[in-house]
């Protein structure tokens, strides 16, 4: 500014000066690209360059003052703050600055006072730059750190709460006070998965009872906008409720005029549903839609949980009111040491050869069989087959199984089992509440090994191990509930804990192999161009691995392609069915012995798969179906974090990006202002050549000038020194200047390209260049030389 100020006051007192001052008037000002003027001391401006007139919209004849470009609210701060500070060191700060046509902007704004060779003050010199778009981006990235915290913040509560409206209600007081809407609604399936029950109401005047509310259930047989987003399980956005006829008005809740439902989903079992509510219309952006979405995700896991927690709590409650009776017909819950008592009752009784103590899993289309004898005991899982296998006839047919003789064995069999039968048989089920469990079966390899009175007997253990079975099974069930809930909150805690690191697999994968007991596992991330997987850990047999890249084949390509999850219950007995879904077998790591294997994908919040979960067991028919909604809800929590990560990470490479681009930015503006603030060009090239290197992050940069009567060029500056500056280089018949010359456009070289000629090459060689890229120097469109 005080340059300019010089400059300008030079002209206006000695009109007649040579004509170079005025040159270096219009090099300094008139050609900038920022926006400058000068004003008289009344505020006229009386002097404005190119960049000011077309910042602020004026004509190149139009009259400008200063105050008109400020606000009405700002003019006493020009008066009593800027113009002293302006006669005196200076004044520059961010301000709203106003356009000729009324228009409004954020400015960066600098005012100096410029002063005669008597310290008389003449004027002002301002300069003033739009920062409107990066006051945008900062707003932006502001917006999407605090949109950041809100998901922290619900993370935590989904931590800190155990009971359910605790729960609803801190998120619904996150979701309301961040984004500022009018009603947070929570809407949960009631057990007969035929209503809505409203869980929550939050409103600006905080949490509203539901008893008050008369509308408090909404059945699924009422069209609504509820029911659409849980049945399509799709996030449902109705910026205009009053142009929609599956929106229902409430009382309770009136002058509604958008609203936001999104189902509630655990996995794939659908929870409820969160809806938000505003009274303006056209309120719920993009952005704001994908982060309620992600609250809601991890919200409907929440929800899932504590349900469990719940459910476990109930059944507990019922167990304590069969704790005299259980006492009294067991003496233990362990099923194999059952089994074993009754052997041992029966063997003091009626000796039989053989003892097949058998439980049966509907669930898991399943038989474990303890057979007992002289031999000791062997323990069996086989499948459900009745066509082929006598225990599984039993359950099927649900009748009891009695023959003594060869004879009454073949008029009882109307199938072909697939292991021989002996010759005497009491087959007997162990039936509770009509609901087959399982079998005891005695067997003698003779004839009339079993009287009647042996029958009954065999029907009384029946009846009494039954009830011990269910009981053993309800206590199990429990104790694997509070198992598997621990582990998915303490699951959830390492996601949180251990955010963004490689880290998370392994605690994981020990929580995971807690429940299931697995001989392998492994996860593995998608990479959807590749068409690859790699598996950041892989256990097998208690070793720790990791496999950098997999072929997209096997078992994985069918849940990676389909989406779906994938249960093999037996790998080597299921070969026609993995045929025919045109599946060959493929293992990771050394699992070329596991019979049992079961994959789950990750979806991102769009669907889209981005790997899978896979666990697997040498023993057949391992794991039943709530294995696979236990670890689909492990998956959900993994996919969520996974999620979160990569968003994390893009989020970290827009705020690098916006580094990168704010030094560029800086580094332009640095070299504007070195080649406008000297007329010494070689001080000028040379601080040119030292900024470029900065600006572009490169180990050399030189300037060479044409000299078109030599035909040959000039080295007249370089950073670092190479002590090359003055070095020539022959132009004519030379390939790369021939380029900049004819297309004006920078051209990009290698040392060792053939076409270089040898001047130019060894001009490279003495810089250390292995590669260079020329951009040609254009003054009044003609190539004056280069920067390479």
């Amino acid at each position: 500014g005080r340059i300019i100020g010089a400059t300008y006051g030079d002209l206006h007192q000695h009109p007649h000066a040579a004509y170079t001052d005025e040159t270096v008037f219009r090099q300094l000002v008139d050609k900038a690209n920022v926006a400058i003027e000068i004003d008289d001391l009344e505020g006229n401006v009386v002097y404005r360059n190119k960049a000011w007139n077309a910042l602020f919209g004026y004509s190149a004849d139009q009259a400008a003052h200063l105050e008109d470009r400020f606000l009405e609210e700002d003019r006493p701060l020009l008066e009593d703050v800027i113009l002293p500070t302006s006669q005196q060191e200076g004044w520059q700060s961010n301000i709203v600055q106003v356009k000729a046509d009324g228009t409004q902007f954020d400015a960066r704004m600098a005012m100096i006072g410029l002063y005669d060779n008597e310290e008389n003050l003449k004027a002002y010199s301002v300069i003033t730059d739009d920062v409107s778009q990066m006051h945008r981006v900062m707003t932006l990235l502001g917006q999407q750190t605090a949109r950041l915290g809100v998901a922290a913040s619900v993370s935590k509560a989904m931590i800190d709460h155990n009971d359910l409206d605790g729960l609803l209600e801190e998120v619904a007081r996150l979701i309301s006070s961040h984004f500022d809407y009018d009603v947070v609604l929570v809407q949960l399936l009631n057990d007969e998965f035929d209503a809505l029950e409203c869980a929550l109401v939050y409103t600006s005047r905080g949490v509203i009872s539901v008893d008050e509310m008369p509308d408090r259930y909404l059945p699924l047989s009422q069209e609504s906008l509820s029911r659409w987003a849980l049945q399509n399980r799709t996030t449902l956005v109705v910026n205009d409720v009053s142009k929609d006829k599956r929106f229902l008005p409430s009382k309770f809740l009136p002058n509604i005029g958008a609203e936001l439902v999104i189902p509630l989903k655990a996995g794939d079992r659908p929870v409820g549903t969160l809806n938000i509510q505003t009274r303006r219309k056209n309120t719920f952006t993009d952005d704001d839609v994908e982060m309620v979405q992600s609250i809601a995700d991890q919200l409907a896991v929440a929800i899932h949980n504590i349900q469990l927690f719940e459910e476990i709590h109930a059944r507990a409650r019922d167990m304590s009111a069969l704790t005299e009776i259980s006492l009294s017909l067991n003496a233990t819950l362990d099923i194999s040491e059952l089994a074993a008592r009754i052997y041992s009752a029966l063997n003091r009784l009626q000796q039989p050869d053989r003892l097949v103590f058998a439980t049966y899993s509907a669930e898991q289309k399943r038989i474990r069989r303890r057979v007992f004898s002289q031999d000791g005991m062997k323990d069996i899982i086989t499948g459900f087959d009745p066509e082929k296998d006598i225990i599984a006839r039993i359950i099927h047919q649900e009748i009891p199984f009695v023959w003594r003789t060869e004879k009454e064995r073949a008029a009882m069999l109307d199938f072909k089992p697939d292991a021989p039968l002996p010759v005497s048989l009491l087959g007997i089920p162990m039936m509770v509440k009509d609901r087959i469990i399982g079998v005891i079966c005695i067997e003698a390899d003779r004839e009339y090994a079993f009287s009647e009175n042996d029958l009954q007997v065999v029907l009384t253990l029946a009846g009494g191990a039954a009830v011990a079975i269910e009981n053993a099974e309800l206590f199990h069930s429990m104790s694997r509930r509070v198992q598997e809930l621990a582990a998915i909150n303490e699951i959830s805690l390492i996601l949180a804990e251990k955010f963004g690191s490689e880290a998370i697999w392994r605690p994981i994968f020990n929580k995971i192999n807690e429940l299931l007991n697995v001989s392998a596992m492994f996860i593995a991330l998608y990479d959807k161009e590749t068409q690859s997987l790699r598996a950041p850990l892989v256990l097998e047999e208690g070793k720790w691995t990791s496999i950098d890249t997999l072929p997209l084949a096997g078992l994985s390509c069918y849940v990676i392609e389909s989406g779906k999850l994938l249960f093999i219950h037996d790998i080597d007995q299921q070969q026609e069915m993995l045929k025919e879904l045109g599946i060959e077998p493929q293992v990771i790591g050394k699992g070329d012995n596991a019979r049992t294997w079961l994959g789950v994908p990750l979806k991102n919040r769009d669907g889209e798969i981005i790997g899978l979960l896979n666990v697997q067991n040498r023993q057949p028919y391992a794991y039943g179906q709530h294995d696979a909604e236990l670890l689909t809800t492990i998956a959900a929590q993994i996919s969520l974090a996974l999620q979160n990560m990569r968003l994390y990470q893009q989020v970290e490479i827009s705020l690098q990006e916006s580094r990168e681009r704010a030094r560029r930015l800086a580094s332009m503006h640095r070299i504007s202002n070195v080649v406008s603030a000297s007329l010494d060009s070689s001080t000028v090239l040379q601080s040119a050549a030292q900024l470029l290197v900065e600006l572009f992050e490169v180990n050399h940069c030189g300037i060479l000038l044409l000299d078109p009567h030599r035909g040959d060029g000039k080295l007249v500056a370089e950073y670092p020194s190479t002590g090359a500056v003055g070095v020539r280089v022959q132009l004519i018949d030379n390939p790369i200047f021939d380029q900049l010359v004819r297309t004006n456009r920078p051209h990009a070289v290698r040392v060792n390209d053939p076409t270089v000629p040898e001047t130019s090459r060894r001009a490279l060689e003495l810089v250390g260049a292995k590669s260079s890229l020329f951009a040609p120097l254009i003054a009044r469109d003609r190539v004056i030389g280069s920067v390479g």
